[in-house]
């Protein structure tokens, strides 16, 4: 890989092809190179001011409910954050939605697709709650906003906790009006979906920020209830 750190522990492997061009970040496979224990590396090919606040926010703010920081790199052309081993959020839930209709298909075969459907909704309230957890911390705790909440901010580890992530915009409460010129111009790839139409709509758009965030998760709970519904025959 290149454009590497050369202390770089870690070794990258695969790329998370379902990320690609979702954000500005890629997703890679990694192990490090110590004991081959498996992490989740992101590389962005250009060292941005954005790039640098989210190695800084995650290498410094701890929450169960927070993407949990290994290590992170800089070279003069890129930035590097490795991870505990994640899969990308909108991933986990086509993988479950996939299951479901597997599930509706085999006609009363293997398992119920309604225990099954039950299950998954309990997980999403679970991930959910996660990352209102996550967004509480930052406010009050941290007198933080996170400003990019999205499916593409969101993470999911091996026993099905969601993890918060996409620090790229996270700044304290007092820089609101920055926060809000930042969201507009949409450097992130960001859906306009997820902004708070009250940013949208003025130049010098000013709303609790802490309603910023609340917006998005709520525009987020919307996502996964569509993004999982089947159609019953």
């Amino acid at each position: 890989m290149g454009n590497q750190a050369s202390n770089f522990s870690f070794d990258i492997g695969s790329e998370v092809k379902e990320f690609a061009g979702k954000s500005v970040w890629s997703l890679y496979h990694g192990t490090k190179k110590v004991d081959r224990s498996p992490v989740s590396i992101f590389k962005l090919p250009l060292r941005t001011e954005y790039g640098l606040n989210a190695l800084k926010r995650l290498r410094t703010i701890r929450h169960p409910h927070v993407l949990a920081f290994v290590d992170g790199a800089e070279t003069e052309e890129s930035v590097f954050i490795v991870t505990e081993p994640v899969t990308p959020l909108e991933l986990w839930l086509e993988t479950k939605r996939d299951a479901i209709q597997a599930a509706e298909d085999a006609k009363g075969e293997g398992v119920d697709p309604a225990q099954l459907r039950q299950a998954l909704g309990e997980s999403v309230l679970w991930g959910l709650r996660c990352v209102a957890r996550a967004l509480h911390f930052l406010h009050d705790s941290c007198a933080l906003v996170h400003a990019a909440l999205s499916p593409q901010a969101v993470f999911v580890t091996e026993s099905g906790d969601w993890r918060l992530g996409g620090f790229d915009l996270v700044s304290e409460l007092s820089a609101e009006g920055r926060l809000h010129s930042r969201q507009r111009g949409n450097r992130l790839r960001l859906a306009e979906s997820f902004i708070a139409p009250e940013v949208l709509r003025a130049s010098e758009a000013r709303v609790p920020v802490h309603a910023v965030d609340a917006y998005s998760l709520g525009v987020l709970a919307q996502h996964c209830h569509e993004r999982l519904r089947l159609h019953t025959p």
